[in-house]
């Protein structure tokens, strides 16, 4: 008399190894951020805006209404999060209130917030007035 094993018609005991996922090594494929300053009563751009109100909902949870619209309640989420990063976003200004402006430490923050493997040093300094890249009014 033989005896079976047991095994079921079909079936493998071998284990089943997912398919890697292809990616470009050094390259970032989960994290996308805005590349701009942002303020109210400026000509922003709408997409940026949106993606800031995005990052401070899930950051701060400031509840704000994603239209791509730099208002008031935007602005006030924007104060909320220099304060919370004061010494990246604040200080390196010499502020100790915080502007409503998305500038460059706060620009520079929410990247490496977003972005941490990016570990972006504070950026030189320049007023908004004098930079270029700033928008306008």
């Amino acid at each position: 008399r033989t005896r079976s094993s047991g095994s079921v018609l079909g079936a493998s005991t071998k284990a089943v190894t997912p398919t890697p996922v292809g990616q470009v090594l050094g390259a970032t494929t989960s994290c996308e951020v805005i590349d701009t300053f942002l303020r109210k009563g400026y000509k922003n751009d709408p997409e940026s805006v949106k993606k800031i109100q995005e990052f401070l909902n899930d950051y701060i949870k400031a509840e704000l209404k994603v239209d791509g619209k730099y208002g008031t309640t935007t602005e006030k989420a924007v104060k909320k999060f220099q304060v919370m990063e004061n010494a990246k976003v604040l200080s390196p200004w010499g502020f100790t209130k915080p502007t409503g402006i998305f500038y460059q430490t706060t620009l520079t923050q929410y990247k490496n917030i977003k972005c941490p493997e990016l570990k972006l040093p504070i950026p030189t300094l320049i007023p908004i007035e004098k930079n270029p890249l700033a928008p306008k009014k």
